[in-house]
């Protein structure tokens, strides 16, 4: 790891709460200070990964997670991650810290206030996928039209069919409860193998 990549590691982790249950009043707070803002940039974004999972099987985000992914789409003519500088400017304001990505080329941002890390992970169109950073991909048909839930008494933008999506995401069984990582669609080619069962 060179001495650029370990500043960032680093400080994508300074001030966020290592281990212990999330403080989900803390996280529902962060995520509408967030909604807030993007929704002021006209810059749409969509919850994904365990924020998603906990929202539609328990209502409330996970205990045990450790962040709350956000998606949001680069790379179409609307240029949004571009203003994605005025969105930096004002969550500073409110509090958050922002880890600057410039380190190593991740697409991802992150907002951490109250020990809780939001980050948003930036998916670019190819062909017809949404894909992250070459690692996380996605048929674009859940992302090219998008479905909305309640939560905090505010509607969401959620990948169409969510829970297809969970279920392409983490496989069949998304519903029972695991306390570890487990998503599915990290490696292209495990992709590819799924398909083909």
């Amino acid at each position: 790891m060179s001495k650029e990549e370990f500043q960032w590691k680093r400080e994508w982790q300074n001030g966020v709460r290592q281990g212990g249950t999330m403080n989900i009043r803390a996280m529902n707070e962060n995520l509408l200070a967030i909604k807030t803002v993007l929704d002021k940039y006209k810059i749409p974004f969509v919850l994904i990964g365990g924020g998603l999972l906990g929202v539609i099987r328990e209502g409330h985000f996970l205990n045990h997670d450790y962040d709350l992914d956000l998606a949001c789409f680069a790379g179409t003519d609307r240029h949004d991650h571009w203003k994605m500088k005025w969105v930096k400017n004002e969550l500073e304001n409110l509090s958050f810290t922002i880890v600057d990505n410039s380190y190593c080329r991740i697409k991802t941002d992150f907002f951490i206030r109250n020990k809780e890390r939001v980050d948003i992970f930036w998916f670019e169109k190819i062909d017809k996928e949404w894909i992250y950073n070459n690692t996380l991909r996605y048929p674009a048909y859940f992302f090219d039209e998008l479905d909305e839930v309640n939560f905090l008494n505010t509607k969401f933008k959620v990948p169409k069919n969510p829970k297809k999506f969970l279920e392409y995401t983490y496989g069949k069984d998304w519903r029972i409860e695991k306390k570890e990582d487990y998503l599915q669609n990290l490696n292209p080619r495990e992709v590819k193998k799924r398909k083909n069962k």
